[in-house]
């Protein structure tokens, strides 16, 4: 009789939220079975979490040859083993398992997936274009589809008519909130000029928006001379970026700090954590940060963070109201910000990851 495993898919080692969501899964289930970790790709600047599970990459850089080498993995794999769940989460990817399935190169009990982002959104034209042709030749053989929010599931109904023939349910993001406890106690990675500072985390995007965040933190620089701004992440806005802070006289005071394998001592040791993206299906790091972290600030990067509490929220591509409301969370009043500390602990509580995979096993099942 074959072993059964669990294959959890990620076209890169690049550790964003999505990559963070397969990787609680993967943890979570491999209590009782076995998990191997499969990469379609290698990025070299890429920080990865440190993990114990069987890890397979297919390419050094290239998804293309990946996804290739993919075919006859699969392929070969079943031979000796039974696959009984496959985790995936980005748009391409999941559709290509769909159809590696609906051609009978993968034979799985279940192929689950979950939407990333907004698409229908976030892109147009020849990107768009693209990701309805993944949707087209795979979505209809994925057992669960997992939305992060209602109003994704709704955009991605309203806007793809085959959708509404599909499994989906929407089940918020998870975190597992035992690790991040143990991990906000650990040293900082990178130690930081001055001990007071308000920390964000993200790819140096445009969608991220940091050109706002700094602006807003610029209006702020005068009023808390202590208190630094701390960016960690990288990406092609990194130029950009640096240009503006020296623009803005601020070299000494706003600090790129690049990837980070450990964010979370950042998260507990800022004075404020804060999200300023523009759009998001959910910003995971959100969660992260309410896990450990004392105050935090998020722009209304997608509906969801309306029904959130204890964090302090504004407009998107706004940096005055962005300011004005960090400035809110700095200067709240202790009791006023216990009770919002209160409020998030509890709050995150409801998102641990046990509580997601049994919302994953019964709609699966179901």
């Amino acid at each position: 009789m074959k072993e059964s495993i669990s294959l959890i898919l990620f076209p890169s080692n690049r550790l964003g939220g999505a990559e963070k969501v397969l990787s609680y899964i993967g943890k979570h289930i491999s209590t009782n079975r076995q998990v191997i970790f499969v990469f379609i790709s290698k990025k070299q600047d890429s920080h990865w979490l440190e993990t114990e599970y069987p890890q397979i990459t297919f390419s050094n850089n290239r998804e293309v040859v990946g996804f290739v080498k993919l075919i006859f993995f699969l392929l070969r794999i079943r031979r000796k083993y039974k696959i009984d769940n496959m985790y995936s989460s980005l748009t391409h990817l999941n559709g290509l398992l769909g159809f590696y399935r609906a051609v009978g190169i993968l034979k799985c009990n279940k192929l689950i997936c979950r939407e990333s982002t907004n698409i229908f959104e976030r892109f147009k034209g020849i990107k768009l274009t693209r990701f309805k042709l993944f949707y087209t030749i795979g979505y209809s053989k994925i057992d669960l589809l997992i939305c992060q929010t209602n109003h994704m599931q709704e955009q991605l109904v309203n806007s793809f008519k085959k959708a509404k023939k599909w499994k989906i349910r929407v089940i918020p993001n998870p975190i597992n909130l035992r690790d991040a406890q143990k991990k906000s106690i650990e040293d900082l990675e990178i130690e930081l000029p001055n001990p007071s500072f308000i920390f964000t985390l993200g790819r140096l995007i445009k969608v991220k928006d940091h050109k706002t965040l700094i602006i807003a933190y610029s209006r702020l620089a005068k009023d808390f001379p202590n208190i630094d701004l701390v960016i960690g992440g990288t990406g092609n806005e990194d130029a950009n970026l640096r240009k503006l802070i020296e623009q803005l006289g601020l070299t000494g005071r706003i600090h790129l700090i690049g990837n980070l394998k450990n964010p979370f001592p950042y998260y507990r040791k800022s004075a404020l954590n804060v999200i300023s993206s523009t759009n998001e299906g959910f910003p995971n790091v959100l969660l992260e940060m309410m896990s450990v972290g004392n105050r935090c600030v998020s722009t209304i990067c997608t509906k969801a963070i309306l029904e959130i509490p204890g964090i302090y929220i504004c407009d998107i591509s706004n940096s005055e109201e962005l300011a004005a409301t960090m400035k809110q969370a700095l200067t709240e009043i202790s009791e006023k910000s216990e009770i919002n500390l209160l409020r998030m602990r509890e709050f995150v509580k409801s998102r641990d990851i046990q509580t997601f995979m049994d919302k994953v096993w019964y709609y699966t099942n179901s």
